[in-house]
């Protein structure tokens, strides 16, 4: 954060400083005395999700290194997937993959390379290829095996693939994906004379080994490269004639954020910038995996990285383990952050065709006693304990210090799930009193899942639920406050996941708005956390995401910047305010209606009409939809309220369709889903194109071939009141319409004697906010006339529709000292939001007024540059804010 001095009003458009303009004024007024909230409030939350973990966090520059991805993973991989098969046309040589005789009985899967004559290279591309730094250092290991009896020479070079390399002679076995057997060679006699540089002419650093005969050696070895290049590979180089295994081939560079290995260094760095209170790890989805052979199972990720089992990613792609339990928990403590590491609850993921499966009651007796193994592998004492020895023996012998534990993920609340969930809940209680469990609420806040998990909560004092919501902005305006009627005396909130499902301004201000009020409601909100964290582009399984990142650097969001605000200004007590002025946007909605069918699924859609409350009806003809398609009705209906009518008869056997309705081509329209994870309908808006839950419900049982619905929908107000009947389901919602798009809230952190104010300013005029009471309320009205010296942060657009996915976002916070008017008026951007920090003593209704925090200038800081009466500060470039004198 650099400050820089330019002309605000330049900058902001205004043409002139003695223009006259009106400008809301919003009042703020503390109410109550200040309480305690929950100082572990703002955290991060990761899952392998978006190639999050290989080929991201995790720092290992080689893709497939154990030769263990397969067409499980992705349909058209295998296990030389990000191999190339090098033979010259001098060379003679074959590939193949075996089982046998492996370095590891949990991944089996090993290369084989057969050279007859000449040399032969298996080259490793890294993930879209491996970024290399010149004069950096990489740290190389793989494993090695001579099988004809003989020691081998093996030499590993660093390669930059960005330089034209003849490939005229390399043959058609280079492809990624192929599988050459034993029998396939290529041949072509060569001189005496040859020599392993000629093969290899673009090679930089190399390191040359030897694979010992009858034995598998690990060898680890230091490589420097001599090039800067974003598209290099690993080569390793065979010569014959010769029979070489080769297995677990890993490339780390040597740079670490922190001494923290196995971790990329500059993502780290990047996370570690949000001042985490605490990390939720695996997942997230990821845990409960799909099918119970796809759970995650904690203890297969510790220890040595060749006996943790690789498994497929239910997001999509393959898992190595190499960032398991031990080295998660050891990024927390890298972090100074509380690990909240989530455990299966007994059942499988419930998105799957059939639903959700449950271990035995066999099966749940082991799977307990890997729970309590767990709490006691982060707990336990090195000396006296099974779980704690191991712990050392990975290489933490101090305890970790667990204190909370996650256990299931957005389960449905069945028969089967409540019983095995308990099971663990009070084995815990009865081992473990020291740990908190952390329940689930199901992936929406809305629905029969989201009731009964409260319901469950509640009946046996599950301490804190954790609770998810994807949304668009308008709803995160239209419920800030959400969560101040929640029981202080029931279960506490975990806010795991949520988003605005976009990474524009408005997202962004919609997310700190919405944090704001979570944390004046921090007494019951525990803690929070954006989610996902982390996607690597190119291979974006959810989007939005906090933080996107390329091998060259990492992306940060608006988003991203609004919870480093939040982060780095960290409250322990917040105040009640009310708030008088213009806060409010209403939404004007389209008051046309269309009508048409989406979804991946087949379906019928048949006796297809559009009623009036004047008795006019509007038809269609039926239509087909396909999988995957779109089918649309041609109708266009003028309407404020109208009703309607079809049939819909399913016609596959797996997903869901939409029945899509309101102005089609427009940003504000309505969604009716059927067949949501095979059982739910869900229906909802979108606005300004970002979805918005209305209401989830369960149907009586998962919808199959050859159903058939009658199915009506009511709508009122252009879409303000929507009720939806499919068969004998009901589902129903409204839109409040206002939203509040400005918001003030109060905290302190009354240890360090500073007080925050958050203004979050989501409409394009500017406003003025009167913060005189709030002065008074910390006491500093002793000094009218006198400004009161303070630091403001600011982040701004000027427009709300900046910010994309991938990309970093158009501008970042700023910070700068200012003098606070003594009249407490200051004037904040449109497409804002502002955290002003106030030192004083004793925080809000503090008896002591700290001095210093009278202004008086400071040589060589950005200040306030006064001019024609009026007063503007600018910080970094950006008409951060505005103060003006009444």
């Amino acid at each position: 954060m650099v400050a820089r001095k330019v002309d605000a009003y330049e900058e902001s458009g205004i043409a002139s400083l003695g223009q006259t303009r009106t400008v809301d004024l919003i009042q703020v007024r503390p109410i109550g005395k200040p309480y305690p909230i929950s100082e572990k409030l703002w955290g991060v939350f990761f899952e392998d999700l978006n190639y999050a973990a290989d080929g991201g966090l995790a720092s290992d520059l080689v893709q497939n290194g154990a030769f263990e991805y397969s067409h499980v993973d992705n349909p058209k991989w295998s296990s030389f997937t990000a191999w190339r098969k090098d033979v010259p046309g001098s060379s003679r040589g074959s590939f193949w993959i075996e089982t046998n005789d492996c370095v590891a009985e949990e991944n089996p899967h090993h290369a084989v390379v057969q050279v007859d004559c000449g040399a032969v290279s298996l080259v490793n591309h890294g993930f879209e290829g491996m970024r290399l730094h010149s004069g950096e250092s990489y740290e190389l290991s793989l494993w090695l095996r001579s099988c004809d009896g003989e020691p081998h020479d093996v030499t590993v070079s660093l390669v930059d693939e960005t330089v034209s390399v003849d490939r005229r002679n390399v043959s058609s076995a280079e492809s990624s994906d192929s599988i050459v057997s034993p029998d396939e060679t290529f041949v072509e006699s060569h001189p005496e004379s040859y020599d392993i540089a000629d093969a290899m002419p673009q090679f930089g650093s190399s390191v040359r080994l030897v694979a010992e005969p009858s034995q598998w050696t690990k060898i680890e070895a230091t490589l420097v490269s001599p090039f800067d290049t974003r598209n290099g590979s690993l080569s390793l180089t065979f010569v014959g004639p010769s029979l070489t295994a080769v297995d677990f081939v890993s490339l780390e560079p040597a740079l670490t954020w922190r001494g923290l290995k196995h971790f990329r260094a500059d993502l780290v760095k990047t996370i570690a910038e949000l001042n985490p209170r605490f990390v939720r790890f695996p997942g997230g989805c990821l845990v409960h995996g799909l099918g119970l052979d796809n759970m995650y199972r904690w203890k297969g990720t510790i220890g040595p990285v060749e006996h943790r089992r690789h498994d497929f990613n239910l997001w999509g792609y393959h898992q190595s383990m190499r960032l398991g339990f031990y080295e998660y928990l050891c990024w927390c403590e890298a972090l100074g952050a509380e690990p909240i590491p989530v455990l299966p609850a007994g059942v499988s993921c419930s998105g799957t065709d059939g639903g959700s499966m449950s271990l035995s009651d066999t099966q749940m007796k082991t799977y307990v006693q890997d729970v309590l193994d767990f709490v006691e592998f982060c707990n336990g004492d090195a000396e006296t304990t099974v779980w704690g020895a191991q712990r050392a023996v990975c290489g933490h012998p101090k305890p970790f210090g667990l204190h909370y534990l996650g256990l299931g993920n957005e389960d449905d609340i069945t028969d089967d799930f409540t019983e095995r969930f308990l099971t663990l809940f009070r084995a815990l209680a009865d081992k473990h009193p020291e740990i908190t469990v952390i329940g689930t609420a199901g992936p929406t806040l809305v629905g029969a899942t989201f009731a009964e998990s409260w319901d469950l909560a509640r009946a046996v004092r599950v301490p804190i639920l954790d609770e998810h919501s994807y949304l668009a902005p308008a709803w995160w305006f239209q419920h800030l406050d959400y969560y101040d009627g929640l029981d202080r005396n029931g279960p506490h909130v975990y806010f795991g996941e949520y988003a605005s499902h976009g990474t524009t301004m408005l997202n962004a201000l919609s997310e700190a708005a919405f944090m704001a009020h979570m944390e004046a409601n921090g007494d019951v909100v525990d803690m929070a956390s954006y989610a996902p964290l982390l996607c690597r582009n190119g291979h974006a399984g959810w989007n939005p995401d906090l933080i996107y990142f390329d091998d060259d650097r990492a992306y940060r969001t608006y988003s991203y910047w609004v919870q480093h605000m939040f982060a780095n200004t960290t409250a322990t007590r917040a105040c009640h305010v009310e708030i008088d002025g213009a806060r409010s946007y209403m939404r004007e909605l389209p008051r046309w209606t269309g009508l048409a069918f989406g979804g991946d699924s087949a379906a019928r859609f048949e006796n297809i009409c559009v009623e009036l409350p004047d008795g006019r009806v509007f038809s269609a003809d039926d239509v087909t939809k396909i999988a995957g398609g779109v089918a649309r009705t041609g109708l266009r209906v003028d309407a404020d309220n109208y009703r309607i009518h079809l049939r819909a008869r399913y016609l596959d056997e797996s997903g869901m369709f939409s029945i899509e309705f309101g102005a089609l081509d427009e940003p504000d329209r309505y969604r009716l889903w059927i067949g949501m994870a095979g059982l739910d309908c869900a229906l909802g808006a979108l606005r300004d194109g970002f979805p918005y839950d209305y209401d989830r419900v369960s149907m009586s049982r998962r919808v199959s071939y050859g159903d058939e619905w009658d199915i009506v929908i009511d709508v009122r107000d252009r879409g303000r009141s929507v009720r939806a009947t499919v068969g004998d389901t009901v589902l129903a919602g409204t839109d409040p319409g206002k939203e509040m798009r400005r918001t003030v809230t109060v905290a302190d952190d009354s240890a360090r004697g500073v007080t925050y104010i958050r203004m979050v300013n989501a409409l394009p005029d500017e406003m003025d906010v009167d913060l005189s009471a709030v002065l008074s309320a910390i006491g500093l009205t002793d000094f009218v006339g006198r400004d009161v010296e303070a630091t403001m942060t600011v982040l701004r657009s000027d427009c709300a529709d900046a910010g994309r996915p991938y990309e970093e976002s158009p501008s970042e916070p700023v910070s700068a000292p200012v003098a606070v008017p003594s009249n407490g008026v200051i004037r904040v951007p449109g497409w804002s939001f502002a955290v002003l920090e106030i030192p004083c003593a004793g925080g809000i209704y503090g008896d002591d007024v700290v001095r210093s925090n009278i202004a008086g200038g400071v040589e060589g800081e950005s200040r306030l540059y006064i001019d024609g009466g009026r007063e503007h500060l600018t910080i970094c470039g950006i008409p951060s804010f505005h103060v003006r004198h009444a």
